[in-house]
């Protein structure tokens, strides 16, 4: 047992350090920041309706991007993998089919955590910035592409003084992280530093919700994809992250047409249903955290990523036993 568990972080950390130091996932957290940036000048065309669009298009975003780097993800991570020959120097180890998948699951989840985080801070930036409809503040306007320069200055300069290789995983760590705690301290100022209201009034910082549900679904997606990796080819496995995510929009209202309905609520369980993790309409209502709604999505989410990696192990272990 305590041989398993070591060689699950093991991958886990692999996964994650792979995914991390891809440049293809930096290059997507520099595009949700861009495109936070370009939201913000949108306040004008939508009536004082503003934070509500920024808050719609920034979670569309993070969710669109995330599935597109959980199916780029389980492609380098299993497929390719496979397909070089992954069977056969598995065999050689004693590494458990059910770790590796797991892990890698786990590895990629992880990565996905970091660019959801990295979209969710520069909402809440954005939504700052934005906060009066009429006015954009100048400095959040300011500060914000400050540090996002900065997460990419600071691992530039230590991998060129050092001789590193590690920029793009370095900068995909510190950007949230420094987008994160400037947000916070921001809170402590009202518009362009004036005193505040409160802490934090300037801020939506409600979105947040809505993120924490959005990880959830790329937890959920990731496990599905991790499943189809393990018998598609990389081109093959990009065709099915479409339509997986396409027909997981439209899930909970195909199933609703169906004659019976509880045969239709029983396989929710192990369909896609991407509805279900948006809350976005309901955040204007909320006064505080879901806990409750959150705890719900919560287990359907490890349910379902359980299943499609326990069945990806499964199908991982006769691959092994037929290459032997």
């Amino acid at each position: 047992m305590n041989g398993q568990i070591g060689q699950y972080l093991a991958i886990a950390k692999k996964s994650f350090s792979i995914m991390m130091g891809d440049p293809f996932m930096l290059l997507m957290n520099l595009s949700i920041v861009a495109a936070a940036m370009l939201l913000a000048g949108l306040p004008g065309f939508t009536f004082g309706d503003q934070i509500r669009v920024l808050r719609d298009q920034s979670l569309a975003l993070a969710f669109s991007g995330g599935c597109l780097a959980a199916t780029l993800g389980c492609a380098k991570l299993v497929s390719e993998e496979i397909e070089g020959g992954m069977i056969a120097t598995v065999m050689s180890r004693p590494v458990s089919p059910t770790a590796l998948i797991f892990g890698t699951w786990a590895g990629i989840s992880a990565s996905l955590a970091f660019m959801t985080a990295v979209s969710c801070v520069s909402c809440l930036w954005a939504s700052r910035m934005i906060s009066i409809e009429d006015h954009m503040e100048t400095l959040s306007l300011a500060l914000f592409p400050f540090l996002v320069l900065l997460s990419l200055g600071l691992p530039a300069l230590k991998n060129y003084m050092l001789r590193g290789t590690g920029f793009a995983f370095e900068s995909n760590i510190l950007m949230p992280i420094l987008l994160g705690a400037g947000i916070i301290l921001l809170g402590f100022f009202g518009f362009d530093g004036a005193a505040p209201k409160h802490f934090g009034d300037l801020t939506d910082w409600k979105s947040a919700y809505a993120y924490a549900f959005i990880f959830l679904g790329l937890c959920s997606f990731s496990a599905m994809m991790i499943l189809f990796s393990t018998f598609l080819n990389q081109s093959n496995l990009i065709i099915c992250g479409f339509l997986l995510f396409f027909f997981g929009l439209f899930m909970k209202y195909l199933v609703g047409m169906m004659p019976f309905q509880d045969l239709g609520t029983m396989l929710m369980v192990f369909l896609p249903d991407w509805q279900g993790y948006w809350i976005a309409d309901k955040i204007p209502k909320m006064q505080s955290f879901p806990a409750r709604l959150f705890a719900g999505a919560c287990i359907h989410s490890l349910i379902q990523s359980a299943i499609f990696a326990y069945l990806a192990s499964i199908i991982f272990s006769k691959k092994e036993l037929g290459a032997s």
